[in-house]
């Protein structure tokens, strides 16, 4: 949908808002990094917060003193920008893939991980990692869901940090202050 070549899934976020929201929810939160390319058009529908995963890593990232960071995402993420725009407002520089590197990302997320690929080769995805790291990522954000899992499949220890889980954290602390 980002790149206009599918349908928009705002509708379907806004029925599940609504419905987490007539269940009691006291906040709501999106697991999926590229979905917060939509997060300004649903506001208006929901009558609680809605956290934002990605600027709660931004927060994440500057509280550790990161100043760059590795942005590891599918193409629609990479390409909407939401990264880049939040970590920004942080202070924070993103390095990218470049186009080859991030063909073996895609690979990994959808034949790697999504795909259960028996005998999945990841030493093209370590190479990937690695030139991140060499071209000055103090950390690499892992900014699909698909990531955390190759991550440790993969058995990689590269310094990172895992949105879903940053995202987690949030909730809990704003469920702890409200």
């Amino acid at each position: 949908a980002i790149v206009g070549q599918g349908e928009s899934p705002v509708p379907q976020l806004v029925r599940s808002g609504i419905k987490l929201q007539g269940m009691g929810a006291d906040v709501l939160v999106m697991s999926c990094n590229t979905a917060h390319y939509f997060y300004e058009e649903l506001l208006p529908y929901f009558d609680v917060p809605l956290l934002h995963m990605v600027r709660e890593t931004g927060k994440f990232l500057r509280q550790q003193s990161i100043k760059k960071a590795g942005l590891l995402a599918t193409d629609g993420t990479i390409n909407s920008g939401v990264y880049e725009k939040a970590l920004a407002k942080e202070g924070i520089d993103i390095i990218i893939p470049d186009k080859e590197e991030q063909k073996i990302v895609m690979d990994v997320i959808y034949k790697g991980i999504k795909g259960g690929k028996a005998g999945y080769h990841s030493g093209e995805f370590r190479r990937v990692l690695e030139n991140l790291l060499d071209r000055g990522a103090q950390r690499l954000v892992l900014g699909c869901t698909e990531l955390p899992i190759a991550m440790q499949k993969y058995q990689f220890s590269y310094p990172h940090i895992d949105p879903t889980e940053v995202l987690a954290q949030a909730a809990v602390r704003f469920c702890l202050e409200n």
